[in-house]
């Protein structure tokens, strides 16, 4: 029988003074769902707010419920009583009242106990200040956060919360959340975006799992955190858009620094280096190929989490350590594989596959058969790490991500299949704020079928945007996955004339999935009790976890020295043609006290000073893809190129950037683009 993860009800008003629910309601009596008792609970508790009488079936809004696993005595609810002790899951209902607002129920796993949560609207027990459009929202830690070390058992997951922080929680028990970082400061900003203070990512245990390593984007640091102990900074200066790989014997950890142009107009060359995880001197191991040049259009949020969860285009940048080299991406869309010898020599190509996931024994992956589209599907295949052969997957659907069970025995296939299409009503008040939104949900159906080809089984069914990073235990026959929401509830939010904060707190957000094998294990699959991913599990049979302290406001970048790592560094960008000082060139149309969007592509380096300097010396950090900047002062021109003093709205966080440049393949590269 399906065990439903998640359903969501959309119930519409047809007239202005009746309200009629036309909706198809399902049998919600059934295993794997709340009782139709305590939801009419949770309905009769809402009329009673709201002074208006509504239920399942009759109202204006929407609701949805879904399944948790819970870490402490109150369901998972963070509003500092103990209603439920002892309790492990839990039933998540949001409800949401068109004119009204949005609120959030508890109920116990046996439908016994129902309370109020939390909400945003009348009759909540608490109202935050209201939102005005070109602010943001911060975003909560996750239920549950631990504040002192916790000893965690297998099975170990790490995730990055929608927070922007490090997270590591042992499934299956109640022991809590425990953040490695605390400085991400996440919060939801204009448009549904999700932005940090610190974007941390690439997480990758070593192979014992004691020790976990990942990067800070901003300031292109790479981090340990071995078990017992808080993370170190090894690394900084390298090219982030790589993971850290391990060496096969966990003694090393390597990185890529940043890369240079090399004889192919196509390709930079990136030096690999390595270092022990416990800090010291960094040597170089080896260097690599790899296509540059991505750029982009205008990302809605919905995909700009998919894109966080699978790689940019779907498919992420890999660096996998072998003892014959490095096998990794060819090109930064996430295509084509390669094997590169430590001398540089490259010993196989398969330059038309990507989203390409290694099996637990290293001597396989799977991936897909490369698509013009990656909106769309592809065919799965088998590749064989020694020869570079490959194979379809015999019987295997057209597919948008692929993964492995722990033994190798299983593929689970990510299918979807668009079933909505919403628009944002051009009239509606802050339709305007909220740019690029494509609006799709599709039908997730994660599938699993033999290794050896065979008929597929359903392990997952939803509503939503994608399923990304299909990741097993290796400890367990467990299997994690990313959950990415569409943009249709924070669509509907807009058309309805909601508030800027309620249209905020509906984007789209990530879930983590746990399924298990083998299919129908009782009490899979479920959801975690904390939003965010990719997951990573650690193969350790324990991991302690030194928490860091949670910050709830902006601080200055830290400063100091940089670490002493060797670095490569890239060529001066060629200024824009033509461009002078004496004629006050502004295409852009740049005005001081006006705001501007960083376009999708590469991050965008921020300078101390409006001065290109080859060594980085005066580099501060890098603004992201999307983020919204206020223009404080220029255009200065100086070293032939033009500048503008900028300053990121969510922090504060500012210097000088430059507003365009032709790159080293003559292309016109844009960083900064105003908004009318």
């Amino acid at each position: 029988m399906e065990t439903p993860m998640r359903k969501v009800i959309y119930v519409l008003m047809i007239a202005t003074t009746v309200w009629l629910g036309i909706a198809h309601v399902p049998d919600v009596s059934a295993q794997g769902a709340p009782s139709e008792a305590a939801l009419d609970r949770v309905f009769q508790d809402i009329s009673v707010r709201i002074g208006r009488a509504v239920s399942r079936v009759r109202f204006d809004g929407t609701w949805t419920y879904e399944q948790i696993v819970v870490r402490d005595d109150n369901l998972g609810c963070a509003n500092g009583q103990r209603n439920a002790p002892g309790q492990t899951r839990a039933w998540v209902v949001r409800v949401t009242v068109n004119g009204f607002g949005s609120y959030e129920y508890r109920i116990s796993n046996d439908s016994t106990l129902v309370f109020f949560c939390s909400g945003v609207g009348v009759g909540a027990d608490a109202v935050p200040p209201a939102a005005a459009p070109g602010s943001s929202l911060p975003i909560p830690p996750p239920a549950g956060v631990v504040a002192s070390p916790v000893t965690f058992g297998a099975p170990i997951l790490a995730f990055v919360g929608l927070d922007g922080n490090v997270y590591v929680t042992s499934l299956g028990s109640a022991q809590g959340y425990v953040p490695l970082t605390g400085d991400a400061l996440g919060n939801i900003s204009e448009g549904g975006y999700r932005f940090a203070r610190k974007y941390y990512g690439n997480l990758r245990w070593s192979p014992d799992g004691t020790r976990l390593a990942f990067t800070e984007e901003g300031s292109q640091t790479l981090f340990v955190a071995s078990s017992g102990s808080a993370p170190i900074a090894i690394a900084n200066g390298l090219s982030v858009e790589f993971p850290p790989a391990w060496s096969p014997d966990g003694s090393q950890i390597a990185f890529a620094m940043s890369g240079v142009p090399s004889a192919d107009p196509n390709n930079f060359t990136y030096t690999i280096m390595a270092a022990a995880p416990t800090g010291g001197p960094a040597a170089t191991i080896g260097q690599i190929e790899f296509g540059v040049g991505c750029g982009g259009g205008g990302f809605g949020p919905a995909l700009m989490n998919y894109f966080r969860q699978a790689g940019y285009n779907g498919s992420e940048v890999i660096l996998k350590w072998t003892p014959n080299g490095f096998l990794h991406t060819m090109r930064c869309d996430g295509t084509g594989l390669a094997l590169t010898a430590f001398n540089g020599t490259r010993l196989w190509s398969l330059p038309n596959v990507s989203r390409v996931r290694f099996s637990p024994d290293g001597f396989r992956a799977v991936g897909i058969a490369q698509s013009l589209d990656f909106r769309r599907g592809s065919e799965p295949v088998l590749i064989d790490l020694t020869s570079a052969a490959v194979a379809p997957l015999g019987g295997a659907p057209s597919a948008d991500q692929v993964g492995w069970s722990s033994d190798a025995s299983t593929i689970f296939i990510a299918v979807r299949q668009l079933i909505q299409q919403a628009t944002v009503n051009p009239s509606a008040p802050l339709a305007a704020s909220f740019f690029a939104l494509d609006g799709q949900s599709y039908r997730l159906n994660l599938l699993a079928m033999p290794v050896t080809g065979g008929p597929t089984q359903l392990v997952y069914e939803s509503e939503g945007y994608a399923i990304a990073a299909i990741t097993p235990s290796p400890t367990t026959s467990l299997i994690a996955f990313s959950i990415v929401e569409s943009e249709a509830a924070l669509i509907g939010r807009i058309n309805a004339n909601d508030s800027y904060q309620n249209v905020l707190n509906a984007a789209p957000r990530v879930k983590i999935g746990v399924a298990a094998l083998p299919l129908g294990t009782p009490g899979y699959p479920y959801v975690i009790g904390a939003d965010g991913g990719p997951p990573a599990f650690s193969s350790a049979a324990s991991f302690t976890a030194i928490p860091a302290p949670l910050m709830t406001a902006p601080v200055m970048p830290p400063s100091g020295p940089p670490l002493s790592v060797p670095t490569a560094r890239p060529a001066a960008p060629t200024a824009v043609p033509a461009l002078r000082a004496s004629d006050g060139n502004n295409p852009l149309g740049l005005a001081i006290g006006g705001r501007a969007v960083v376009p999708s592509g590469a991050p965008v380096i921020v300078r101390s000073s409006p001065r290109y300097l080859a060594d980085r010396s005066n580099a501060i950090g890098i603004l992201r893809p999307n983020e919204l900047v206020r223009i404080l002062a220029g255009p200065i021109f100086a070293d032939n190129l033009r500048w503008w003093q900028v300053q990121r709205e969510i922090d504060n966080f500012g210097g000088w950037v430059v507003d365009q440049y032709i790159d080293a393949n003559g292309k016109l590269e844009t960083n900064l683009q105003p908004l009318r």
